[in-house]
């Protein structure tokens, strides 16, 4: 399933949107148009399964985490799903699908997530059960 970005020249997206473009870039192997989506001091946190660090800090830190991934997988997606807004904070749930680049094994996980978007940029990015 493909999700289409909301165009990034509209007016003021809503938190939501901003969520579902970021992952639309980054599933299009566009991580730095994704980038933009993030505030200079976004925190990423990790699960706690993670193999790096628990809190990535800023965007450089995301997308090097991001450019390990996409070493070690052959295919990788995440699509954000059942999204609500409560004011700046987003909850939803994302599915995603990775495929070893050498095992070739397939997995696919769904996980809870809490955004918070302000100004329109994600400030913030947490798993909801860690």
């Amino acid at each position: 399933m493909e999700t289409k970005a909301p165009d990034p020249t509209s007016a003021k997206l809503a938190p939501a949107d901003v969520v579902r473009a970021a992952f639309a870039a980054y599933n299009r192997g566009r991580l730095d148009e994704g980038m933009r989506y993030l505030a200079p001091d976004v925190e990423w946190v990790l699960p706690g399964t993670a193999l790096h660090e628990p809190v990535l800090h800023g965007p450089a830190a995301l997308k090097r985490m991001l450019e390990s991934e996409l070493e070690a997988f052959s295919e990788i997606r995440r699509e954000p799903v059942e999204l609500e807004e409560c004011g700046e904070r987003v909850l939803g749930v994302v599915e995603a699908f990775v495929r070893g680049r050498i095992s070739g094994i397939e997995l696919e996980l769904r996980a809870g997530h809490a955004f918070t978007v302000r100004d329109g940029l994600i400030v913030r990015a947490e798993p909801l059960l860690n």
